[in-house]
């Protein structure tokens, strides 16, 4: 990375503060990753690569990006005529890249990314991770818990937004599973 793209880069600094204060007076390393431009064969490649860390919970991963930058400044400015308002018609682009994230299918965020060209910065970071889930041998629940916007754009030459969603990756919880399966054997033995 040069000078330039150090400069402009800012996720680090942004999670710094909340990383120090939520593991204030634990001892922990960290390692910084930053992922630029990558082909799906490389995302993949670091998908191996991680999958041991993220099935061992003595790791803790953090993966940043920005969704939608929206705007004649970014060079984008989808809108969807389904929608009263831009910043709705931002939102449900969103929505459908959360979803397809959500199906932890790389293959699935790709073909999103591909149909909508949402500017979404940490694609690739979101890319490799959802390699990295495929690889490992521990299963995964994810889900988004909140979304909000800068802006809510409604003027095309006016406005501009970037969205934000936040969205946690947990070890499934197979006790459902487990209290399911049980009540099933109990329902067929009193039968």
């Amino acid at each position: 990375m040069n000078r330039e793209i150090d400069e402009e880069e800012h996720s680090l600094e942004m999670h710094f503060p909340y990383i120090f204060k939520i593991m204030e007076g634990h001892d922990y390393n960290m390692v910084h990753v930053m992922i630029g431009d990558l082909s799906d064969k490389a995302q993949k490649e670091f998908g191996r690569i991680f999958a041991d860390y993220l099935d061992d919970p003595n790791y803790f991963f953090i993966v940043s990006s920005d969704f939608c930058h929206w705007g004649k400044r970014f060079g984008f400015q989808h809108y969807d005529e389904e929608h009263d308002e831009i910043y709705q018609s931002i939102e449900a682009l969103d929505k459908q890249g959360i979803e397809a994230i959500e199906t932890q299918d790389p293959s699935e965020f790709s073909r999103y990314l591909k149909s909508t060209r949402n500017t979404i910065c940490g694609r690739m970071a979101i890319g490799v991770l959802l390699h990295t889930i495929q690889v490992a041998e521990t299963e995964f629940d994810l889900e988004f818990v909140y979304y909000t916007q800068s802006n809510k754009c409604k003027q095309f030459n006016k406005d501009s937004s970037v969205s934000y969603a936040s969205g946690i990756l947990s070890v499934k919880n197979n006790d459902n599973d487990n209290d399911n399966q049980e009540e099933e054997e109990e329902n067929n033995n009193n039968n």
